[in-house]
């Protein structure tokens, strides 16, 4: 495992700036940062294995050890895995295409930025479990691995990249599991459980390496089949590799230190879990029509006659709340790590349209409904069904630009009062 970056990746030359441009590729100079202050995770990764290792010779199994070494355990885990996946993704692109080394396509920095964006977090939850023996993880676990950006055809440094994490992670979940069962004694069930899981990955695991051939450029057909295999291994060794040290979520208990709160608590680490499916979908107990309106004016919209029926409309015409909700979770998570702001000044604003979202300005470079946002950005959840009625479609994007200030406040029905 290495985490080199050469200066010709930093500095390229002219012509390979130039062959970037005409190819519509993209700087990785942001993330080869990550990249670089990301290393420390195989750092991490040895020692922990080492740790792990001597735990079980003298008998400590996941069920004996301490919270701390779990949550220790656990965040390593999750902070290599990403790592290795990011690394991997950057290593292929460059191997593939050496004449633009220092530059990606976007959809390449869009999956790596996915992956790195959680890397420190990570790597923070276990420097503070490390010799704290009652460490519990905040959050919910398991920690789902970050979406794969779609892409058609996906590209074959994306294939290359997964097979190449995917032997890595194998390897060492297939480790981490023979530690479990060298120190657990008294778990059948959940020793065979653990035992078929790993061969299972195992099995489909070699299977997806055989299918490729390094050199050769698979068929449409064969590289679609090797995606599909590759991407369920590399879910299953995410998954395996924190349900080999969490031993209640083999039994199927779930894991939920801290229930998702409604806003940040102030500690940035708090809320890094709240990426998954937790907003309750309509027709859901709990679920809130004003869910996509901008926490700070909802108590607002409210209050206004028009406002409910408005968003009775939207949801009504939704044709995947799924995915709306999916994005605006993305969001909320976004702004839970301090990624972007609504606050501008001291100020928070609105949207003048239904369903009134907050207006955010991206603080930190992050991946949100497929766009890598920049610093300075300004962008709103723009989700809409006025044109639904007419026969348009419904409209569900990310609208990024400058904003200003109105009076005008627009229900999005296609009646003739919005306004």
């Amino acid at each position: 495992m290495s985490n080199q970056t050469t200066d010709n990746h930093m500095h390229p030359g002219f012509f390979a700036r130039m062959r970037a441009f005409i190819r519509g590729e993209i700087s990785a100079e942001t993330i080869e940062s990550y990249r670089t202050a990301g290393g420390v995770a195989y750092s991490f990764f040895i020692e922990a294995e080492k740790k792990r290792a001597d735990l079980a010779d003298g008998g400590t199994s996941p069920w004996t050890m301490s919270a701390g070494d779990r949550a220790y355990f656990t965040a390593v885990w999750i902070g290599f895995s990403l790592q290795t996946l990011g690394d991997a993704f950057i290593k292929a692109d460059y191997d593939l295409d050496p004449e633009t080394v220092g530059f990606v396509p976007r959809i390449t920095a869009e999956q790596v930025d996915l992956f790195y964006s959680h890397v420190a977090d990570f790597l923070a939850f276990a420097a503070a479990a490390a010799d704290n023996k009652d460490y519990v993880l905040p959050g919910h676990l398991p920690f789902d691995l970050p979406e794969f950006v779609e892409a058609d055809p996906c590209p074959l440094a994306h294939l290359v990249a997964m097979l190449a994490a995917g032997r890595v992670m194998v390897e060492h979940a297939g480790i981490a599991v023979s530690d479990a069962l060298r120190a657990t004694k008294d778990r059948p069930a959940e020793s065979a459980a653990l035992r078929s899981r790993i061969a299972a990955l195992q099995s489909t695991h070699d299977s997806a390496q055989a299918l490729h051939r390094d050199g050769f450029v698979p068929t449409p057909e064969m590289h679609m089949r090797i995606e599909s295999q590759i991407k369920s291994v590399i879910q299953e060794a995410f998954l395996i590799g924190q349900l080999v040290v969490q031993p209640n979520l083999l039994s199927g208990t779930a894991y939920n230190h801290h229930t998702v709160p409604q806003a940040s608590s102030g500690n940035p680490f708090d809320n890094i879990f709240t990426h998954g499916k937790r907003l309750p979908r309509p027709g859901k107990p709990g679920f809130d029509l004003f869910c996509l309106t901008s926490p700070s004016h909802i108590s607002q919209f409210r209050r206004d006659p028009k406002a409910g029926p408005a968003m009775e409309f939207l949801w009504t015409h939704d044709p995947n709340p799924d995915e709306t909700l999916t994005i605006q979770e993305s969001i909320l998570a976004a702004a839970n790590r301090g990624d972007i702001s609504d606050r501008q000044n001291g100020k928070t604003a609105c949207y003048s349209c239904c369903p009134w979202a907050a207006i955010y300005l991206v603080v930190r470079p992050v991946t949100l409904a497929g766009h890598l946002m920049r610093p300075g950005q300004e962008f709103v959840f723009d989700v809409s069904a006025e044109e639904t009625e007419r026969g348009g479609p419904f409209r569900r994007e990310l609208l990024i630009g400058r904003f200003s200030s109105t009076t005008k406040t627009d229900y999005c029905t296609g009646g003739e009062d919005d306004d």
